[in-house]
């Protein structure tokens, strides 16, 4: 390949980074969740991130991690990492993928966006809290989806720094409410911890709603960091 057809690509590159930057330039929510420096689970993670990094959410669509993320990246690719499996920390075949999806969803709810499909964790785990994590796993059918219901698009920016994954959710228009998450456990026993996660939005208007995002279940357990 010439030297100047690779001028090319970098300035197409530049320009399409550039617009996208310009047209959306107001962000709604950002949610960065940690991890370790372990190399396949890293490694798991950063093609996560290719993959959602830059994706474009149409007003009124629906968004899938699995068809989005999990499906578009070879199996003969995803690295075996710990991962939560039946409670227990395991290696598994991607692991690290749900930090990924749960630090999405995080923001998607910090974003006021409507969820359509989300499971969590069977226990908790040690980089998000609990009510605040949706798992996935292309195998049993356990996916994380979400609808734009806004008239305008955003895009989904993700990044890694270090041992810090950022999902950012940015619009071409200001962010016209204040929206705060909450999570609270309301149950606890000798092998169970139940959690519920609400949502409180305060709009311009000086209207507040509060909703009930999920009720969440999990095996009680030290918070594991996969």
């Amino acid at each position: 390949m010439s030297k100047k057809f690779n001028l090319v690509l970098i300035f197409i590159m530049v320009s399409v980074n550039s617009f996208c930057d310009n047209l959306f330039s107001h962000k709604w929510a950002s949610y960065t969740t940690y991890f370790q420096t372990e190399v396949e689970r890293a490694k798991n993670i950063q093609m996560a991130v290719e993959k959602l990094d830059g994706f474009i959410l149409h007003p009124k669509s629906e968004f899938s991690y699995n068809e989005t993320v999990t499906w578009q990246i070879p199996r003969d690719q995803l690295r075996y990492a710990p991962a939560i499996v039946n409670g227990k920390l395991l290696p598994a075949s991607g692991g690290g993928l749900c930090q990924v999806s749960s630090t999405l969803y995080a923001t998607v709810l910090s974003a006021g966006l409507h969820i359509t499909e989300r499971q969590n964790h069977s226990s908790p785990v040690g980089y998000i809290s609990m009510g605040l994590d949706a798992t996935v796993s292309s195998t049993e059918g356990i996916d994380l989806k979400f609808t734009n219901n806004t008239d305008f698009p955003f895009i989904i920016k993700a990044e890694i720094k270090k041992n810090t994954l950022t999902i950012t959710l940015a619009s071409s228009v200001p962010l016209n409410r204040k929206i705060s998450l909450s999570t609270n456990i309301i149950e606890t026993n000798s092998t169970q911890i139940k959690t519920i996660t609400t949502r409180k939005t305060d709009f311009k208007n000086g209207v507040t709603e509060t909703e009930i995002i999920s009720h969440s279940t999990y095996l009680r357990v030290k918070p594991q960091q996969p």
